[in-house]
C-alpha cells in the first residue's frame, strides 16, 4: 500500500532531517517536502535565491541528487524554473514548503564537519542518519532513517564549536546566536479565528455518526472546505464549513494516495471555497498516572501547526482550524475548536518539538534548542501552552445538503449511479427541488471523478449549484445519466 508522507511530527528515535552547524544570524528556513520525508534549508544569504535552497540542502547531505525540480506543489506541476529567481520573487518566505523529488540513497547526512571533501574524515560533532531498506513482515520494504550518536561538544548538540564556527565572539554575537536556539514558552491570549468556527450540522454529523459505527474506537480525519469572512467592525475571522472530504486512510495519520486529490481541490475552487480546516475524531482517552488528560497528543498538535504552516505558506498568522471530536467518560460526544499558538508553528517549522511516545500529552524539544518554561529550561513543554481555544457555532446550509454516500468509507451506503438516481428522485417532493438535491458535495465529487461528463460540462454544472441557476438541458443529461426517467 502506497502512504502518503503526512507523518509530520518526527519521533525522539528517528530524524527525517538534521540541522545544519553552520547556521548562524538572520535565518530563513524552507521547508523541503520530499518522497523520503520532511528536508529543511537553513539559508543564511542576505539575498537568497531559488538555488540557495539546493545549496543549503547539500551542505549537509553533499551527496543529496533530485530526480525532479523544486516545485510549489506536490504534483510537481508549477516548477521553479528559474533558480536565480530570489526567495522574494518567488513568494516565498520563512517556514514556506516546496517539493521534490530525490534520490532515496543520496539523503543520508554528512557529518557535522563534513561541509566540503577536505573534512571527510573529520567528525567532531553532529550526528548522522542512515538510510536503511527494511522488510517487513508482510514483504513490503520501507525506507528507515536511523540516527547516530555524534560528538557532543558543540555550541549545542548536534552542532560544532563556536572556534569551528568563528575564531573569535564578542558578548553580543554569542547572545544573539544562542538567543536563536531558545523559546520562552508562553500561551497565547486568542486565536487568529476570533470569530469561530461555524460547523455545517449536517456534514459534521455524518462524519460523527460514521465513528459512531465503530464506537469510536478507530481515529479518522477528514479536511474541511468553505470560506473565511472577515468582520469589518471589529476585524475578526470566522471560518465557515460547509463541506468535508474524508481522504482515503488506514490508521489515523496515515493517509494513502488519493487519485481524487487534485479533482476535490478543483470542485472546491468552482464552488468558490478553500481548505478553512482540518476535523478528527479519535477514541475516548482516560487521564493518565498524574491526572493529566490533555486535550491533544503531541503528534496531533505538531500535525496542526504544521497544517497552519501549509496553509499560510509559512509562520504567520491563520485563521485555519482544527476541530477534534471525542467522546467523554460517560460516552457523551464532545466537539472542540483548536488553533496551534503562532510559538508553536515556529517550533514546528524549526523542528525543535518532537514527539516521545512515553510522553504523549508533552512535546519533547530537540536537545539543538532550549525551552524556557516558566524561565526555567524544560526538556518537555506541555501540549496545552500550545492551544488556542476556537468559538464553536453551527449552522445549516441553506445552499447544499449533505445526503449522498461519501467517497473512501469501508462500510455504508455505496457512490454509484442507483444513489444519485434515489436522491434525485425526490425532485418535486416534499419541496425539494432538482437543483437542491443536485447541490451536495459528495454527489458532485463522485460526478466529477466518475468521467460520464466532460470537464466543460461539470464546470457548468458546478456554477449552476453556485447561483442555483441549472439549465433544462443539463438536467436531463443528469436524470438520463443514472436511469431516472428510464
Amino acid at each position: 500500500t502506497n502512504t502518503k508522507a503526512l507523518t509530520f511530527p518526527f519521533s525522539s528515535s528517528k530524524y527525517q532531517y538534521h540541522f545544519n552547524p553552520s547556521i548562524q544570524s538572520h535565518t530563513m528556513i524552507i521547508r523541503v517536502r520530499t518522497n523520503t520525508g520532511m528536508l529543511r534549508a537553513n539559508i543564511t544569504e542576505s539575498s537568497p535565491t531559488a538555488a540557495s535552497i539546493l545549496h543549503a540542502l547539500k551542505l549537509d547531505r553533499p551527496n543529496l541528487t533530485l530526480t525532479s525540480p523544486l516545485s510549489y506543489d506536490p504534483k510537481g506541476e508549477r516548477t521553479i524554473e528559474d533558480l536565480s529567481l530570489t526567495l522574494e520573487e518567488c513568494q516565498l518566505k520563512h517556514g514556506s514548503m516546496v517539493y521534490c523529488s530525490v534520490e532515496e540513497s543520496t539523503v543520508t547526512v554528512a557529518a557535522a564537519n563534513n561541509n566540503n571533501s577536505n573534512n571527510n574524515n573529520n567528525n567532531n560533532g553532529g550526528d548522522q542518519v542512515t538510510v536503511k531498506k527494511v522488510i517487513q513482515k508482510d514483504g513490503s520494504i520501507v525506507t528507515t532513517y536511523e540516527e547516530e550518536a555524534g560528538s557532543k561538544n558543540g555550541f549545542r548538540a548536534g552542532m560544532r564549536s563556536l572556534r569551528d564556527i568563528k575564531m573569535s565572539w564578542t558578548l553580543n554575537e554569542f547572545m544573539a546566536m544562542d538567543a536563536q536556539y531558545e523559546f520562552k514558552i508562553s500561551p497565547q491570549k486568542e486565536s487568529h479565528c476570533t470569530g469561530g468556527v461555524s460547523l455545517e450540522s449536517n456534514a459534521v454529523n455524518s462524519f460523527q455518526s460514521y465513528l459512531r459505527t465503530f464506537d469510536f474506537k478507530k481515529s479518522r480525519l477528514a479536511y474541511l472546505y468553505g470560506t473565511f469572512h472577515e468582520n469589518e467592525d471589529d476585524k475578526s475571522c470566522k471560518a465557515v464549513v460547509e463541506g468535508i472530504y474524508e481522504p482515503p486512510q488506514e490508521g489515523f495519520l496515515e493517509l494513502l494516495d488519493d487519485p481524487m486529490e487534485e479533482k476535490v481541490s478543483w470542485v472546491a475552487e468552482k464552488l468558490g471555497w478553500k481548505k478553512v480546516g482540518w476535523i478528527f475524531g479519535h477514541p475516548y482517552r482516560p487521564k493518565d498516572d498524574s491526572g493529566k488528560n490533555s486535550v491533544f497528543h503531541s503528534h496531533e498538535l505538531i500535525t496542526m501547526a504544521e497544517f497552519q504552516l501549509e496553509a499560510a505558506d509559512g509562520v504567520e498568522p491563520t485563521p485555519f482550524v482544527t476541530v477534534k471530536v471525542s467522546p467523554n467518560e460517560t460516552g457523551e460526544v464532545q466537539v472542540e475548536a483548536y488553533q496551534a499558538s503562532m510559538l508553536c508553528m515556529e517550533m514546528a517549522a524549526e523542528q525543535a518539538i518532537l514527539v516521545d511516545d512515553e510522553e504523549p500529552y508533552k512535546c519533547l524539544v530537540h536537545e539543538t534548542f532550549t525551552a524556557l518554561v516558566e524561565a526555567k529550561p524544560s526538556q518537555y513543554v506541555d501540549n496545552d501552552y500550545f492551544l488556542c481555544n476556537v468559538p464553536i457555532l453551527q449552522h445549516t446550509s441553506e445552499q447544499y445538503v449533505t445526503m449522498f454516500p461519501w467517497a473512501n468509507r469501508t462500510f455504508g451506503d455505496v457512490q454509484n449511479k442507483e444513489a444519485m438516481r434515489k436522491q434525485l428522485s425526490k425532485s418535486n417532493t416534499q419541496g425539494w427541488e432538482f437543483i437542491d438535491l443536485l447541490s451536495d458535495f459528495q454527489m458532485l465529487l463522485w460526478l466529477c471523478v466518475s468521467e460520464d461528463l466532460e470537464e466543460s460540462d461539470m464546470e457548468k454544472i458546478l456554477q449552476a449549484c453556485k447561483t442555483r441557476n441549472l439549465e433544462e438541458g443539463y438536467k436531463i443529461i443528469l436524470a438520463s445519466l443514472c436511469g431516472l426517467h428510464s
